[in-house]
């Protein structure tokens, strides 16, 4: 093996342990400021619920074609163009959501960090509720496979 062969390998790994090391950081910030940070996001539901229903009934599989006929199955009516505005220009500019697969038709789930430090799912549930918006239920948890 030669010398670049086993750079590539080592500087994937520094940049990997980089990486972690912002996240961690990311994190402490947001739990530190999770009440102001709440407070905006609040009131950004209040203004665009529909950013709320689509960001509920994301689930890392679903095409924003797919998107699209679960909040039709809630009486939410809404073009494809629409979904894709909310997700790229507020939910991707905010970190709420990311891009799982961008092959034909572009997959988003929800980012994980952010919805576990603030409790986004069950807030936005709770938002919408307060709004007397419509609220998508939460999908079924995936099965455990037997061993």
């Amino acid at each position: 093996m030669s010398d670049t062969q086993r750079e590539i390998p080592n500087a994937l790994i520094a940049m990997n342990a980089r990486l972690d090391t912002i996240d961690g950081k990311v994190t402490l910030l947001a739990r530190s400021q999770s009440d102001p940070i709440e407070a905006k996001l609040a009131d950004f539901v209040a203004k665009k619920p529909l950013v709320a229903q689509i960001y509920l009934v994301l689930d890392g599989r679903r095409t924003q074609r797919d998107v699209v006929a679960e909040l039709g199955d809630y009486g939410i009516v809404v073009h494809e163009a629409t979904v894709s505005r909310h997700i790229t220009q507020e939910m991707v500019k905010r970190g709420l959501v990311d891009l799982v697969d961008a092959r034909a038709s572009k997959i988003y789930d929800k980012n994980r960090e952010m919805n576990t430090v603030l409790n986004l799912s069950t807030n936005m549930r709770k938002w919408l509720g307060a709004a007397g918006e419509t609220v998508p239920l939460p999908g079924p948890k995936p099965r455990r496979k037997k061993a």
